[in-house]
C-alpha cells in the first residue's frame, strides 16, 4: 500500500519491474476487511484514506514521504511522494547496489526514478552490471566505485556495505529522515537527510566525510520525457536543472552534466533518459544540499541559499518564491536551534512567512521526540508542546 506511487504503480527497485497491483490490495482489502487498502487499490474512489502518509519500515529499510491519500485538496494521483532506501543490499544476488538512493513522484508523474533491472544477461556490453551498480541510482558515487564490488551472484563475504538510519523527526509541515552509508570500498562515509517540507517539496543534504581526498558523484536519474528538455543554468551561486514537471536547485559542486542513461519499467525493456551528475573533487569532504521542487513549465523556480554549519553546528536552509520565504534548519539532536521568535532544543525545525500571512513555525525532535509549536503574529503560541520550547 505505502510503496504505491499515486499514479498506481510501485517503483522498480533492485529487481523488481513497475508494476501495478491495485487488484491484489483489492483483495486484500476484502480477504482482510482492510478499508484503507481499498482506498489504495481504487485511488480514493471506494474506503476510508489510510491513516499514515510518512512510514518507516524498519527492517527493509524503507521510509515513505507522502502528502496525501487524496483526502484533501489535491488529487489521488497529485500527491507528492518519495521512497527514501537506507536498508541492507541484501546477501542474495538481486539486491542492487543502492545506498541511500531516493525515487520520487508528484502531480501524476515521476520526478526522479530508479532504472530498475532491464536483464540478467552478463555479456559485453554488460548492462545487467549497468542497471545494478551504484551509478545508476539517485545516490552519490565515490571514485567512481559501487558500494561493493560487483560480481554475478551475491556479495563476497567482508565487502558487505552497512547503511543505517540515523533519525526520523517529524512534525506538521516537515518530515525527516536522515540515513548513513559506509562501505568497504573506499573510507569515505555518506550522510543523507531528506526534508519534506509543507507537503510541497524536498530539501536533500549529502554529506560526504573522509580522511583523504575522494571523488564525489551526486546523481539523479529523471524521467523519459525528460529527453524532450533538459535545461541547466545558475542562479544566485546554485546550479538549477528544469525538466518536464520539476526542478532541481543544487548547491555543492560544480555545474552539473548530462549523461545518457535508461529506465527499464519491465524485464527487457528500457527506455532512454537523462541523468543529472553534480560532481565535487579534490578534498576529503563535501556537501550537496539539493532542492527537489514538482514545478510546472513555466513556473519561478524557487530561489536557494545554504548557510552551512558553523560552530553552533546549525545549518540553514532559505526557500523563497513568489513572495514567500520557507527557512529550514537542522542540527546535531540536543543543539538548539534559532526559528525567528523561537529558541529550542531540536534536530530540525521549519518556519514560514510571507508578506500577509501569520509567521508559522515548526520543531521536530525536541527532548528526543516528535513535537511541535505554532506561531501567529497575533496570538503567540498554539497549538503543540510549548513546555518543551
Amino acid at each position: 500500500m505505502h510503496c504505491h506511487r499515486p499514479d498506481g504503480t510501485i517503483p522498480a527497485l533492485s529487481d523488481s519491474d513497475a508494476g501495478r497491483y491495485g487488484e491484489l490490495l483489492e483483495l486484500a482489502a476484502d480477504v482482510l476487511g482492510r478499508e484503507d487498502l481499498r482506498w489504495a487499490a481504487t485511488g480514493g474512489r471506494a474506503g476510508t484514506p489510510p491513516g499514515a502518509r510518512c512510514v518507516t519500515f524498519p527492517d527493509g529499510g524503507y521510509h515513505v514521504q507522502r502528502s496525501g491519500w487524496g483526502d484533501g485538496d489535491r488529487a489521488f494521483a497529485d500527491e507528492r511522494f518519495l521512497i527514501f532506501d537506507c536498508g541492507p543490499i541484501g546477501d542474495g544476488g538481486h539486491g542492487h547496489y543502492d545506498l541511500l538512493s531516493i525515487e520520487a513522484a508528484a502531480d501524476g508523474r515521476p520526478l526522479v526514478l530508479d532504472p530498475g533491472r532491464f536483464t540478467y544477461d552478463e555479456q559485453t556490453p554488460n548492462l545487467r552490471h549497468w542497471f545494478k551498480g551504484t551509478a545508476a541510482h539517485n545516490t552519490v558515487v565515490v571514485d567512481g566505485l559501487d558500494q561493493t564490488p560487483y560480481r554475478r551472484g551475491k556479495p563476497r563475504k567482508g565487502t558487505f556495505p552497512r547503511s543505517l538510519l540515523v533519525e526520523r523527526r517529524s512534525a506538521p509541515g516537515i518530515d525527516v529522515v536522515r540515513g548513513e552509508a559506509r562501505s568497504t570500498c573506499y573510507e569515505a562515509v555518506h550522510t543523507r537527510r531528506v526534508a519534506f517540507v509543507a507537503d510541497e517539496y524536498w530539501v536533500i543534504e549529502d554529506r560526504l566525510a573522509g580522511r583523504e581526498p575522494h571523488r564525489y558523484d551526486l546523481r539523479f536519474h529523471l524521467a523519459p520525457d525528460a529527453c524532450e528538455r533538459v535545461d541547466v543554468s545558475e542562479r544566485d551561486g546554485a546550479h538549477v536543472v528544469r525538466a518536464p514537471g520539476l526542478a532541481l536547485v543544487i548547491a555543492g559542486g560544480g555545474a552539473p552534466a548530462i549523461e545518457p542513461g535508461w529506465i527499464a519499467p519491465d524485464y527487457g525493456v528500457k527506455h532512454r533518459a537523462p541523468v543529472i551528475s553534480v560532481v565535487a573533487g579534490g578534498a576529503p569532504d563535501a556537501t550537496f544540499t539539493t532542492l527537489l521542487v514538482p514545478l510546472a513549465d513555466g513556473a519561478e523556480v524557487p530561489r536557494l541559499v545554504v548557510h552551512p554549519a558553523g560552530e553552533e553546528g546549525e545549518t540553514t536552509v532559505e526557500i523563497e518564491v513568489a513572495g514567500v520565504r520557507d527557512t529550514v534548519r537542522w542540527s546535531e539532536p540536543g543543539r538548539p536551534i534559532e526559528l525567528g521568535p523561537l529558541r529550542c532544543r531540536a534536530s530540525v525545525g521549519w518556519m514560514r512567512s510571507d508578506a500577509d500571512g501569520p509567521l508559522r513555525v515548526r520543531a521536530a525532535g525536541v527532548g528526543g521526540g516528535a513535537v511541535w509549536a505554532g506561531w501567529d503574529r497575533d496570538r503567540g503560541m498554539s497549538a503543540g508542546r510549548e513546555a518543551e520550547l
